[in-house]
């Protein structure tokens, strides 16, 4: 159910309708279907962070454990790393960035940066020494990368995949960052509060050698996390409980209020962009929601909503593709509706085949939506279905129509 500059009464009667005009690939072709699937996972607490390789085949769970998969969430496998915040920086590079237990917020607190080639089997590690408490990386690339934190007005940089770090420090004391988001090696943002008084945007056009404060013009922001994707383009969660989300379309000079997500008592865990036009905002009110732009915030569809428990972190790789996790285990992967891939792996296969005719004869349910079954699209399931699967899954014959 779209709506207009987010009206928080029609969230309450939404329900778990999924958008229309949601833009994926059936076999190459564009499609207007696509669907956030609940995944199993040996979890049963909660997931902190999570990261998504560019290519969208590994995921990499985190928070007090690590969990990799190499197939998009079909089966997991546990892995070395425990620190919660990680980022991939390209297909092979996966970095982790934290303090060390009960250095956090110390004078002579030490923090390391962690990167691994193998997806978390193993590590190599860089120590720095501040007292900053983490709270979010960025990774450009497999060499340059950023982390931002409380309790110290600065910045922390790599230039070679974490094998030597710099500290630079912002122009602003008493500056508690919060978010980072970078554009290229020179151009970046840094979002977070000035203590006591408002929030604040800090951009760097060198890499984060110097920082200027740009105007932010709203009072009791507090910037909690921001994401740009481009010079002008970018989102910014804020005010209290994290409810709220502004946009700005000149580069952070000014912003634009979306609209209180949180008015009906929800909580907006974060914010995903991956052009000028979509964006997604994740959070929860006694279920996840999921909330999509495709018009840079015009207009909002709520995306999902429910099953499942509250959301703690999600990451968005391209306009087809991402992943949200949090309480209970939950992981949620966002994913093409491709018609006769009955099972959600994204390949039609004689699992898929099974799955038809459990459905045709047995009446038992799949974990992909309904209509991905109904490859001959008359709106029932029948053996018709079966043939046109088995020829599809043999013969490579194409289904005669498309959703």
């Amino acid at each position: 159910m779209p709506f207009k500059k987010l009206a928080p009464s029609a969230a309450l009667g939404t329900g778990a309708l999924l958008a229309a005009g949601i833009v994926l690939l059936l076999f190459g072709v564009a499609h207007p279907r696509s669907y956030w699937r609940l995944v199993q996972t040996p979890l049963q607490g909660q997931i902190n962070g999570v990261a998504m390789t560019l290519d969208r085949r590994h995921i990499i769970l985190s928070g007090g454990f690590a969990l990799h998969s190499s197939d998009r969430g079909v089966t997991w496998e546990t892995v070395s790393g425990s620190l919660e915040i990680m980022v991939f920086g390209d297909n092979s590079h996966l970095f982790g960035i934290g303090s060390n237990p009960g250095n956090c917020n110390q004078p002579n607190g030490i923090a390391e940066m962690r990167r691994s080639t193998d997806y978390g089997k193993t590590w190599s590690s860089t120590s720095v020494r501040t007292p900053m408490c983490f709270r979010e990386a960025f990774f450009l690339d497999g060499l340059n990368g950023w982390a931002v934190g409380s309790n110290k007005d600065s910045i922390v940089i790599t230039k070679n995949g974490g094998q030597t770090i710099a500290t630079r420090f912002f122009v602003l004391s008493d500056f508690d960052a919060r978010g980072v988001s970078f554009l290229d090696s020179l151009n970046g943002f840094v979002c977070g509060w000035l203590v006591g008084t408002d929030s604040s945007v800090l951009r760097t056009k060198d890499g984060g050698n110097s920082w200027m404060v740009l105007p932010v013009g709203v009072y009791s922001l507090v910037g909690i996390t921001c994401d740009f994707v481009d010079t002008l383009n970018g989102w910014m969660l804020g005010a209290t409980g994290a409810r709220a989300l502004y946009h700005t379309s000149d580069g952070g000079r000014s912003w634009l209020d979306q609209g209180d997500f949180g008015s009906f008592g929800g909580f907006i865990s974060t914010v995903q962009a991956v052009d000028s036009l979509h964006t997604w905002v994740f959070g929860d009110y006694f279920a996840p929601f999921i909330w999509k732009t495709i018009d840079g915030g015009e207009n909002w569809d709520l995306e999902y909503n429910g099953p499942g428990s509250y959301i703690r972190d999600a990451t968005m790789v391209d306009s087809s593709r991402g992943v949200a996790v949090g309480g209970n285990g939950m992981v949620l992967i966002y994913t093409p509706l491709i018609l006769g891939d009955l099972n959600g792996d994204e390949e039609i296969t004689i699992s898929d085949v099974v799955l038809e005719l459990n459905k045709t004869f047995l009446a038992l349910s799949f974990p992909a939506p309904p209509e991905a079954g109904d490859t001959n699209c008359d709106g029932a399931f029948t053996p018709a279905d079966v043939v046109l699967l088995l020829n599809r899954t043999f013969l490579l014959s194409p289904f005669p129509c498309s959703l």
